[in-house]
């Protein structure tokens, strides 16, 4: 039902919307106070704050609009989940998880400085390779891929990114910064 509603919000042609609802929410308070009425009036209320969350070119991997911090629990969320990978035999687990980090800020901050064909694809430096070679499929292709619309595609030795979905690149710089620190994103 709340996606019915958002959608005839986004789709009305009504003027101060928001105004409006504050005065409905005023009026069912005071005057009407059955719950099923301020059940509907704190609908709208969540309706309408989380299309002003929504940031109106930043959509998800099945175009729909999504807000900014839910892209970035995502990365979040993969970061935190980095214990769970499996590394190889005789390799160092926090030595190859913090590598997996700062290469995934690292591609991200890529993404997000350049200024001359953003969307264009991009080579990843070198010196990723053999990292992402190893947690391609346990890591780098779900974290970047289903939900960032990244593609990791290899290059001879090397990998390049290229662009299924393309983020505004304070997008990118934002992921850059929460990869790292993955519990400084306020996350719901």
């Amino acid at each position: 039902m709340a996606q019915i509603l958002i959608y005839a919000l986004i789709r009305s042609t009504a003027k101060n919307l928001r105004c409006h609802a504050q005065f409905l929410s005023d009026f069912v308070t005071e005057h009407v106070g059955d719950m099923d009425s301020k059940y509907r009036v704190s609908e709208l209320n969540d309706a309408l704050k989380y299309i002003e969350s929504l940031q109106w070119n930043v959509r998800d991997k099945h175009g729909y609009l999504v807000p900014v911090k839910l892209i970035l629990s995502h990365i979040a969320w993969a970061i935190k989940g980095l214990q769970r990978v499996k590394v190889p035999e005789g390799t160092n687990k926090s030595q190859a998880i913090a590598d997996i980090t700062v290469c995934t800020s690292q591609i991200f901050r890529l993404l997000s400085d350049r200024v001359t064909s953003p969307y264009e694809p991009c080579d990843i430096p070198t010196q990723f390779s053999a990292l992402i070679k190893t947690f391609k499929t346990q890591f780098f292709e779900p974290a970047l891929g289903k939900e960032i619309g990244l593609l990791l595609k290899e290059k001879g030795d090397n990998f390049m990114i290229e662009f299924e979905l393309k983020h505004p690149l304070y997008v990118y710089a934002q992921l850059a910064q929460v990869a790292i620190a993955p519990d400084s994103a306020e996350l719901s």
